[in-house]
Parts: C-alpha cells; sequence; structure tokens
C-alpha cells in the first residue's frame, strides 16, 4: 500500500484508448478516465470497510500497528488520487461525506481535508504528458526502492525482460545503475533457499533478467570496439577468396 500511495501522488489517470474512432473526443477520454477513478475508488473504499468491520469485531487494543498503519494510507491513497483527478473524482468522493456512518464519513472528511491541505486547483488542470509521468520517474529512482520493491513482487514472467530494460535506462541517466543491482544480487541471495545453493542466479528471476540486461546495455560498445575489426577483417577476406575462386574457375 505504501507503494501505491506513493504512485498516486499527483499521478492523472489514464489508460490506451481502446474505443471505435482513432482519435477519441473530450468526453470520451473523461468519461473512461471517470470509470477507471471509480475503479479505483471501490478498491479503496472496499478495502476500509472491511478494515472497520475487522475493528468493530475487535477491540481497540488488539487492532495491531499494521491495520492502523494500512488505514491512514489508504486515506492517503484516496486523497492523492482525488488531488490528481479532481475533474473527474469529486463526484464519486462527494457523496461519502454524507454517509450516514459517522466512521466513513470522517475519514472521507479527512481525504477532503488533506486535498485542501494539498492546494488543489479545481480549474487548473491543463498538464502536460511529461508533467504527468516526471513523478513516477523520480519515484523510481527514489533511494528507498520502494516501488522497484513492489515491481520486483508482482511482475510477470513474461514481462521481466521489457521492465528489467526500462529500469536499468532510467537508472542510468541519474547513475544509480549499480545500486539496483546490489539491490537486485541482495534480493535473490537472500530469497533464495538455503538448501539450494546451485539455483541461485539460474532461476528464472528478475535478478537474472536485470543482470543481463545491465550487460547488454553495457557490453554492446565494448563487443563494437573490440570484435568489429576482426569481424570486418573476416568479411574482407571471405569476398577476397570469392573472387580468387571465381578467376580460377572462369580461367
Amino acid at each position: 500500500m505504501e507503494a501505491i500511495t506513493k504512485l498516486l501522488d499527483e499521478l492523472p489517470l489514464q489508460k490506451p484508448w481502446v474505443g471505435k474512432t482513432k482519435q477519441p473526443t473530450g468526453e470520451e477520454i473523461l468519461e473512461q478516465k471517470s470509470n477507471l477513478f471509480y475503479q479505483y475508488f471501490t478498491f479503496f473504499t472496499q478495502l476500509l470497510s472491511r478494515l472497520r468491520a475487522k475493528n468493530v469485531n475487535n477491540s481497540s487494543s488488539n487492532i495491531s500497528e499494521e491495520e492502523k498503519k494500512l488505514s491512514q494510507l489508504t486515506v492517503i491513497a484516496l486523497s492523492y488520487m482525488l488531488h490528481a483527478n479532481v475533474n473527474v473524482g469529486l463526484h464519486h468522493t462527494l457523496p461519502m461525506g454524507y454517509v450516514k456512518n459517522l466512521v466513513t464519513r470522517s475519514e472521507f472528511l479527512d481525504v477532503f481535508t488533506n486535498i485542501l491541505k494539498q492546494g488543489t486547483e479545481f480549474g487548473n488542470l491543463k498538464e502536460t504528458l511529461e508533467d504527468k509521468y516526471r513523478n513516477l520517474i523520480e519515484m523510481i529512482l527514489d533511494k528507498d526502492l520502494i516501488v522497484t520493491k513492489a515491481i520486483c513482487e508482482i511482475i510477470k514472467v513474461t514481462e521481466m525482460d521489457l521492465l528489467a530494460g526500462i529500469l536499468i535506462r532510467i537508472n542510468r541517466t541519474r547513475g544509480s545503475d549499480i545500486e539496483l543491482l546490489k539491490f537486485m544480487i541482495e534480493t535473490e541471495v537472500n530469497n533464495n533457499p538455503i538448501d539450494q545453493p546451485s539455483t541461485l542466479f539460474r532461476r528464472n528471476s528478475f535478478a537474472s533478467k536485470m543482470m543481463s540486461a545491465y550487460s547488454k546495455t553495457i557490453g554492446k560498445q565494448y563487443l563494437k570496439k573490440a570484435l568489429s575489426d576482426l569481424i570486418q577483417t573476416t568479411i574482407n577476406d571471405i569476398m577476397v577468396n570469392k573472387k580468387v575462386l571465381r578467376l580460377i574457375n572462369e580461367n
């Protein structure tokens, strides 16, 4: 949840257009964005409801610190999401401030208070694509690697190669690629079964994919410089031999 909260901070929601028309209208874009907001909004509100139900069944002394933190992070995540998508999210969230359940009402009053503290501008949402994703890049480059850790836990095997290359290129722009590799290696070593040392860096893991992507990025220029002359000489020799053989056959 901590990673999700960081991701939603100033991140306007959007997804690839899947409509019938090539270029969506402004209304179609807003409708799609509103539907996406509602999906996430429903997820967060259901999570808060489950936490409330659990708290009702337990005394306040039995509520763990993790549950309290999860509830707080969920409210913060809702605040961030609404702050970045107020043009489509306000009509979904505003009614929650008037529900009969006092706990629910209090939680969403906290959400509204948070977005006001963040200085939400209700009429200025003209952001460029660069503005939308600058914060995402900064979170990926965060020294705590919270987003990277979350990605490692959920990434599909079929997407590992692509994402490994992207993360390496992003971190190389700031000179933090070595730190990223160190983290991936430490994670691989810590998670590898003690009684199976032979599987270390041999499994189809994100760490092995990351090292492979790094090797390709770093080694490409080296291999080009080291082998280009030899390969070119070999090609030239082959061409000369072909010419000699052709002349012999003609005679």
